[in-house]
């Protein structure tokens, strides 16, 4: 019988788990939330505005889901969105459906006459 180690590829993708199965980001993450929703709490009651809690705390507390638990792609999120937005922002080429893709089809192309030409001349008069 051997004895089996388990061996990380990268050492620095594991998050240690540090109280109550939380990583230090989302322990940081719940206590802002738990903060947040306290504000909140507070602040609808106040005003009046109590059925509208509920959204306010949805709204307050979905960034810090989003940074603490979500990991696109095995990405934390401050080296995914970057990506992203770059992939997002970046300029494309449009290609349409009869664009000519490769260089040796510019030859063969018949681009300078235009396709209302073309079907004229392909349409055979009725009688003659």
């Amino acid at each position: 019988m051997a004895l089996e180690v388990r061996v990380y590829d990268e050492v620095t993708d594991i998050d240690p788990k540090v109280m109550w199965g939380l990583t230090f980001r989302q322990l940081i993450a719940a206590g802002a939330m738990v903060g947040v929703t306290a504000l909140v709490v507070w602040r609808g009651a106040s005003t009046g505005f109590v059925k509208d809690i509920p959204a306010w705390i949805l709204g307050a507390c979905a960034p810090f889901v989003l940074w603490a638990w979500t990991r696109p792609a095995g990405l934390r999120l401050e080296r995914w969105l970057p990506h992203v937005t770059r992939a997002m922002l970046a300029p494309r080429r449009l290609l349409y459906v009869d664009d000519v893709i490769w260089k040796h089809q510019h030859k063969t192309r018949r681009s300078h006459v235009s396709r209302t030409a073309r079907k004229e001349a392909n349409q055979s008069e009725a009688g003659r």
